[in-house]
């Protein structure tokens, strides 16, 4: 059963792209019917978003899932009704499959992360769909667009380290992630044989560290491609569009950063491992016209380290003598455990 569904999950990540064609005609807009499409097919989700991981409120199925697919009826005002028959059912089906997996941390995280957060990237798709077909002089700043396919190898283009920007950039952010937690006196002293525990559960070294490291990669994959498509391919040009640059690039970071703050998350660190980050995020895409792929690349990589980070450090796994599925205490009081996304 289990395998069935990780099959599922990795089938429905949004590799789906469909290309339609709704009239004989390609349908315009301005840059007004634009902001408010995409306004009322997005702020159910991002309102509903926000209540929940501001304010902690647990909502049942029934209301928190229709709102996190209301995205993606966006495609209906786009006028993609094709994309909207395929990706609607879809992640309706992803969300409620999800519903049933909460007692498994792994197949929970796996589910959530292909539920949620490929409606990120169909976002964007929309987005993009309706900007591109902006009748002349609507838009005062270039948009590079950025194709799905594009957008989900992002995180593997090697050559964007070429760029100095890239390179010099996620060394330093990492350098200083590792910096900020060796300083805050965190050893590197990485798990070790017979057994370790993940999320608060013992496992065979092996089994675990194999756990551990595929939801990671899966879930900064996603990260990755699904926020920077979300942050810097759509909030970021829409708030430079109406309010400047400088502001624009300022809010869209603070409300990075923000999206990833709950009740209990530890601020300085918070802000110490996501707040330069996020400039630098935004300022990669600014600089390239909207083209998130080499911001997408760093997210996904940065996150990377930071789970190498937690991992050597003792904050994500420790060593175990318990049974199999016994639940190890204590896990929870970790401090830098808060920094882990969590969706």
């Amino acid at each position: 059963m289990r395998r069935l569904f990780i099959c599922a999950a990795f089938a429905a990540m949004g590799l789906v792209n469909v290309n339609s064609q709704n009239s004989q005609e390609t349908p315009q807009f301005t840059k007004y019917d634009v902001s408010l499409r995409m306004g009322l097919s997005s702020l159910p989700e991002i309102v509903n978003s926000s209540i929940r991981s501001q304010f902690g409120v647990e909502e049942p199925a029934w209301l928190s899932i229709p709102s996190r697919l209301s995205p993606i009826f966006g495609y209906a005002l786009a006028q993609d009704y094709l994309k909207l028959a395929v990706f609607l059912p879809l992640n309706t089906g992803l969300f409620i499959g999800s519903e049933f997996l909460k007692d498994d941390w792994y197949l929970s995280s796996v589910s959530r992360m292909s539920a949620g957060h490929p409606i990120y990237l169909y976002q964007y798709d929309i987005y993009k769909t309706m900007r591109t077909r902006v009748t002349a002089g609507g838009y005062a700043t270039d948009f590079a667009p950025v194709s799905l396919e594009d957008a989900l190898i992002a995180p593997f283009c090697f050559d964007y380290l070429l760029d100095p920007t890239v390179s010099i950039g996620l060394a330093c952010s990492i350098g200083g992630a590792l910096a900020y937690n060796l300083l805050s006196g965190k050893a590197i002293s990485p798990p070790t044989g017979p057994r370790i525990a993940v999320k608060g559960r013992s496992y065979d070294f092996a089994l675990g560290s194999a756990l551990y490291w595929s939801e990671s990669l899966y879930r900064s994959y996603w990260a990755g491609v699904g926020e920077e498509a979300f942050f810097r391919g759509f909030i970021l040009p829409e708030l430079v569009e109406y309010l400047g640059p400088i502001a624009g690039i300022a809010l869209d970071s603070l409300y990075f950063i923000a999206v990833h703050y709950a009740p209990g998350k530890d601020m300085l660190t918070l802000l110490l491992t996501y707040a330069p980050v996020s400039v630098f995020f935004t300022l990669m895409s600014y600089g390239n016209d909207y083209d998130f792929r080499k911001s997408s690349f760093a997210h996904f990589w940065y996150d990377m380290a930071l789970e190498s980070i937690y991992y050597l450090t003792g904050q994500s796994v420790s060593p175990a003598n318990c049974g199999t599925g016994e639940i190890v205490r204590g896990l929870g009081g970790i401090p830098l455990l808060s920094l882990r996304l969590e969706f």
